[in-house]
């Protein structure tokens, strides 16, 4: 749902609110002004019926709209808090729905970084393969010469990544593991150290 959908809707919810106040409040006056022509009735039928009778048949005829329209009044009011209540529901359905869409979007991007992530391990990996492979090389250079080419500081990282890459393929494959020592370990099994 856009945000102008939205600002539309809530708008909606606005009006049908304010029709309820205004309805409720048009109730309270009318009943007021019911009060008033039955008052001014009973003072002219007093006074006299016969001269006033014509005042009197117009009020009669004010009263009676008056009490036909009060009397139609909860009728107005409860159909437009059904209105009311069905733009609410209407709306929080198209949030739960956007929402959901936005979920899926990201679940879906998720995904793909994971993707990302595992197939640049691998290549990482495979890096780390060759490093291992040509130190291994020059140990056994430094073993036969006796003297070391390379310094202490480019010690291979000896299989951390490859246990990272095997946590994260399981992990995507949707098995939960934890790492201890050289493997890996199905999450919930119980670790000996």
């Amino acid at each position: 749902m856009t945000q102008q959908s939205t600002i539309e809707k809530t708008k909606t919810v606005q009006e049908i609110q304010t029709q309820i106040e205004a309805t409720q409040e048009n109730l309270i006056t009318d009943k007021e002004v019911l009060e008033g022509l039955r008052a001014d009735r009973a003072k002219l039928a007093v006074e006299n019926s016969t001269k006033n009778s014509t005042k009197i048949a117009l009020l009669d005829k004010q009263i009676t709209t008056l009490r036909d329209k009060i009397d139609n009044t909860p009728a107005v009011i409860s159909e437009l808090e059904n209105q009311l209540a069905a733009e609410q529901e209407r709306l929080a359905s198209a949030e739960a729905d956007a929402l959901l869409e936005k979920q899926e979007e990201i679940a879906v991007d998720v995904q793909r970084l994971s993707e990302n992530f595992v197939s640049s391990l691998k290549k990482a990996v495979d890096i780390n393969t060759q490093l291992l492979a040509a130190l291994t090389a020059e140990a056994g250079l430094a073993q036969k010469t006796g003297q070391q080419v390379l310094g202490d500081y480019c010690q291979g990282s000896r299989g951390s990544l490859s246990m990272l890459l095997e946590t994260m393929q399981a992990q995507l494959a949707g098995q939960h593991t934890n790492i201890v020592g050289p493997g890996l370990v199905p999450s919930g099994v119980p670790i000996r150290l």
